[in-house]
Order: structure tokens, then sequence, then C-alpha cells
């Protein structure tokens, strides 16, 4: 539970500070990226990854863009414009 805390701590600061938020996008935005290039390998049965690593793989990128909508969201609510 003390984790859980000090996890939902660290990610309130992130989300309530805009230079945070910019350098966790930036992080999510590469992981994706990353991860469509490697996708197909990922996604072949033959490569040795289960299918318990491919849905724990799916889910991490499911989460990864739900927090770039919260942080587009903070950002808009906040007035801050995109510097892609």
């Amino acid at each position: 539970m003390r984790v859980d805390n000090k996890l939902k701590n660290r990610l309130e600061y992130i989300l309530r500070t805009p230079k945070e938020r910019r350098k966790l996008k930036k992080m999510l935005l590469s992981y994706q990226k990353n991860l469509k290039k490697e996708w197909p390998r990922l996604s072949d049965p033959s490569s040795g990854y289960t299918k318990a690593n491919r849905k724990l793989i799916t889910s991490l990128a499911e989460f990864s863009t739900k927090c770039l909508e919260t942080i587009d969201r903070l950002d808009q609510n906040a007035g801050v414009t995109d510097k892609n």
C-alpha cells in the first residue's frame, strides 16, 4: 500500500507540473513509436513471446494512450500549446 501511495503522489506531481507532463509525454510518444516498429516481431507466435506477454504489451500501449489523452486534456485546460 505504501508503494501505491508513493506512485500515486508521483503521478499527481507529474500531472500538476507542465514541465514534468512534457517529459512524460515525450517518453510515452517514444515508447509508442518503438512499439509500432517492433510490433510485427513481438506479435509473431514464433518469436518466443507468450500470449500473456503480448497481452501485457498491448495493455501498456493502451495505458500510454490514455496517459497521453489525459496530458493533452490537462494541457488544453491550462492553455498550454503543443510545441512539436
